[in-house]
């Protein structure tokens, strides 16, 4: 399971950036919305099935969009810890691609977000807000069939505390996140029949507060600027059915390592574990 849920943190910019493609306003300033659903399911039975919903509002602001989107997860293996379906925390974004000029024939898009604590880890740990940055650069060869976009993105994650809450003990649990920075990769080529394929990768480091404990005896300190790495391998076939909805077919692999080294030996294509596939829909209205 927490294979999967880095997955999802991994691919969250490539794939609003992907199903931004697809998205079609109306016509003239009026708001936009889309409902996106992805289904994972293990290639073993070593890893539980998940799925990812996504509900997305955008209108068209100076230069570019405003937007608020709600994401939620439904489990189905819950662990005691869980709810069986899970809102995450609201997103507010403002997305615009008009900072920087044209760059070799490809174009810039840049995001700024900020999210409010709606999920139920955010407000049991007194997690105030994650302000984000995104910045992205496509460019299509022969003919617009190919389209190559690399992005790198981030975010600072504000705290009332600098770890979880465990029982009355407010500095007792594990470091909470502090600031995470990473990237990805993705090509995507256009066939006939409103049929596309990607292929991707994504990589990411997160550093978490330094967390402190007292023994009985003097102040001793673990887990000092613990890092985690994150990467995310993936491939996809979708499908624009209509105007108003595409579905998709993919394969992801993701992987993390807590430790102060690298991912070393952990990067590898397939796990049973790790690997999953997925279905997806995304319904325009």
């Amino acid at each position: 399971m927490r294979y999967l849920v880095t997955a999802l943190i991994l691919m969250a910019s490539q794939a609003f950036a992907q199903q931004m493609e697809g998205e079609k306003r109306s016509g003239g300033d009026k708001v936009s919305s889309s409902l996106y659903m992805q289904h994972y399911q293990g290639v073993t039975d070593l890893s539980d099935p998940l799925t990812y919903f996504r509900l997305k509002l955008s209108y068209p602001f100076l230069s570019g969009t405003i937007g608020i989107q709600q994401e939620a997860l439904k489990y189905y293996v819950v662990n005691p810890d869980q709810e069986e379906f899970e809102p995450l925390d609201t997103e507010i974004h403002y997305k615009t691609a008009n900072w920087l000029p044209v760059f070799y024939g490809g174009e810039f898009d840049h995001e700024l977000s900020l999210t409010l604590p709606v999920s139920r880890f955010s407000r049991e740990n007194d997690v105030r807000t994650r302000l984000g940055a995104m910045t992205g650069y496509t460019r299509e060869f022969f003919a617009k069939k190919l389209s190559l976009r690399a992005s790198l993105d981030g975010f600072y994650q504000v705290n009332a505390y600098d770890t979880t809450r465990t029982g009355t003990n407010v500095g007792g649990g594990r470091p909470l996140p502090h600031y995470r920075f990473g990237g990805d990769l993705m090509g995507t080529w256009s066939w006939p029949y409103k049929l596309s394929s990607s292929l991707g990768v994504g990589y990411d480091v997160t550093r978490f507060h330094e967390n402190e404990r007292r023994n009985q005896g003097p102040e001793v300190r673990y887990e000092d600027g613990l890092i985690r790495e994150s990467y995310l391998l993936w491939a996809s076939v979708d499908w624009e059915a209509t105007d108003f909805l595409s579905l998709g077919l993919g394969y992801d692999h993701s992987n993390s390592v807590e430790k102060t080294a690298g991912l070393g030996d952990y990067f590898y294509l397939y796990d049973d574990y790790a690997s999953t596939y997925y279905v997806s829909s995304n319904l325009r209205f």
